[in-house]
């Protein structure tokens, strides 16, 4: 039997768009992910998007993408769930590691891919007015996809061996869009400030070949795309920037508030020796979960850092020490559960993250890191997975450590074979030298000379 383990509604969209996402697993620990439309016009937009999964299979034909398996029936999409890294997972690493060669390489790689796929000419109609406006992107010449899904952003596409899963095509659409318009809302959609910060002066849009010119018209397109999904109803992440960011509801205003202070308050501990300074400060994070700290040494030489009072989990972007050089990255441990202390999940009410070995010459420690809180049973489902992660982790390893393998003795193969392909031309080139020359006339006349030679050396 299957149980649900995570839902997402999706139910502050135009009636026609109406769904809640499922992810289930079952008694063997497979997880799905499933689509339930909530209306009867959301079940009619699901059968589309099944529809449209058979028509894509055709536009990635031969190409480095695929579509996410699905099975519809009646009102209700299922999916394959598939685990691997986003193409969004990758690009960040490159950015965190500075890696900008490689950045620049896969967006390549990517953007050349996406026009492979637009072999159609674009071509306007009523429906593409509708959905992006009257003043919608109108260029001399253009191509587009077959059946455009404008939704292949990098967060929407999964390393699975040789192939990119396109993992969503909710949004694809029976015309032609222009590539470029795509490729837009791809940079759009990954090139936060905080990204763009990291990016050592690339211009995504640039790199695409967009037209500076076009930008503008692509971001009216993008909102007239939103305003037709969400047409009638105000979507949620718009009525937060209506309100103040401390509200409750009348029940239970004191938890709230308590649980609040727990998010709010985060510990400084400064340690000198066997003594110890402690300072409590109220740093928010910001609606994404982010939180940026710089924190002064005070000539102690550990410093520890509560990042709240509540179970939670961190992703820590960024610990480094400040001195009259700049910037250098500095070791750190956690007191939470994590595969790459990168992310961490703190089972505790006492989350710590600790910098020790602290020097004369550093000033400040500057503290990047995105925070989301959970609770108990979510806290407890994670640890007992985090040992099977790893479990597969060490087993995909040994399966990669195989594969280089058999990869470098299929190379080693296939030099050899060109070796000998090589080898047998010339011996076919030499033996056809010297069947003509055999024949020849001069060689048929000096064979009495030859001879006498031969028996001189004799």
């Amino acid at each position: 039997m299957k149980k649900v383990v995570f839902s997402k509604y999706s139910n502050d969209r135009n009636i026609q768009f109406k769904i809640r996402t499922d992810i289930l697993q079952d008694e063997n620990n497979r997880r799905y992910v499933r689509k339930v439309g909530m209306t009867d016009e959301g079940k009619t937009h699901l059968k589309t998007m099944s529809e449209m999964a058979r028509q894509l299979e055709l536009v990635y034909a031969d190409s480095i993408f695929e579509a996410n398996k699905a099975s519809y029936n009646d009102g209700v999409l299922e999916l394959e769930y598939v685990q691997g890294r986003t193409l969004e997972d990758m690009l960040d690493t490159c950015l965190s590691m500075k890696k900008y060669d490689k950045f620049e390489k896969l967006v390549a790689m990517y953007g050349i891919e996406m026009r492979k796929l637009a072999t159609e000419h674009f071509t306007p109609c009523d429906e593409y007015y509708m959905i992006f406006g009257e003043e919608a992107y109108l260029p001399k010449e253009s191509f587009s996809m077959r059946y455009s899904n404008i939704d292949m952003i990098f967060a929407n596409l999964l390393e699975n061996g040789e192939k990119w899963i396109v993992l969503d095509y909710e949004w694809t659409f029976p015309i032609t869009v222009p590539i470029e318009y795509v490729l837009f809302r791809t940079v759009n959609y990954y090139q936060t400030p905080e990204r763009a910060s990291k990016m050592n002066g690339m211009d995504m849009y640039k790199m695409f070949g967009l037209n500076e010119a076009d930008i503008p018209i692509f971001q009216k397109m993008e909102e007239n795309f939103q305003h037709f999904v969400y047409v009638g109803n105000t979507p949620l992440w718009k009525l937060y920037g209506t309100m103040g960011k401390q509200f409750y509801f009348p029940a239970g205003m004191v938890e709230a508030r308590r649980i609040q202070a727990e998010r709010e308050n985060i510990e400084i501990v400064r340690f000198y020796d066997e003594n110890y300074k402690s300072e409590c400060i109220k740093a928010s994070p910001n609606e994404y979960g982010d939180v940026s700290l710089d924190i002064s040494i005070d000539e102690c030489n550990t410093l520890r850092v509560d990042p709240a009072n509540a179970s939670c989990i961190v992703y820590i972007k960024k610990v480094v020490a400040v001195d009259t050089n700049g910037e250098t990255d500095i070791s750190y441990g956690t007191n939470g559960e994590s595969s790459d202390n990168r992310l961490v999940y703190f089972n505790t009410d006492d989350p710590q993250i600790l910098i020790g070995n602290l020097t004369d010459d550093v000033k400040m420690i500057h503290v990047e890191y995105n925070i989301e809180f959970v609770n108990e049973t979510m806290l407890e489902y994670l640890e007992s997975k985090n040992q099977s992660f790893n479990d597969m982790r060490c087993e995909n390893l040994e399966k990669d450590i195989e594969i280089l393998k058999q990869r470098e003795k299929l190379a080693d193969y296939d030099k050899l074979k060109l070796e000998r392909d090589s080898l047998q031309a010339e011996i076919s080139e030499l033996s056809e030298k010297l069947k003509t020359m055999e024949n020849s006339v001069s060689w048929k006349i000096t064979k009495p000379a030859r001879s006498v030679k031969a028996r001189i050396r004799r």
